[in-house]
């Protein structure tokens, strides 16, 4: 039977400790992985902010207790298809102009 890799996992469970609506709603742990702590480290020699994608599932344990399973993995910079660092623009590109040959002008 293969062996569960729990490497840039981890899950979220209602704090049942809670006593005042100062203390977190949620608890939990997650594993980091040497894949993820590496490029960190990376990142931090180079004095660049690090940032980890969180993705979560909810679930619901034998107890019918609701919480969240976990998993990270490095957010990664998105690149256009030449290697360039893709940049999002929110604003709608301006049409072109044509170009009119001199001879079709009228005058």
């Amino acid at each position: 039977m293969p062996e569960y890799n729990n490497n840039n996992r981890g899950g979220l469970w209602t704090n049942k400790d809670a006593t005042s609506d100062k203390h977190p709603t949620f608890t939990g742990k997650v594993t980091i992985g040497v894949d993820i702590l590496k490029e960190l480290v990376e990142l931090a020699k180079n004095k660049e902010e690090a940032t980890v994608r969180i993705a979560a599932w909810k679930k619901t344990d034998g107890s019918n207790n609701d919480w969240f399973s976990l998993e990270l993995s490095p957010q990664r910079k998105r690149k256009t298809s030449d290697g360039e660092p893709y940049v999002q623009s929110y604003k709608k590109a301006a049409p072109e102009p044509q170009s009119i040959p001199d001879d079709d002008l009228p005058f």
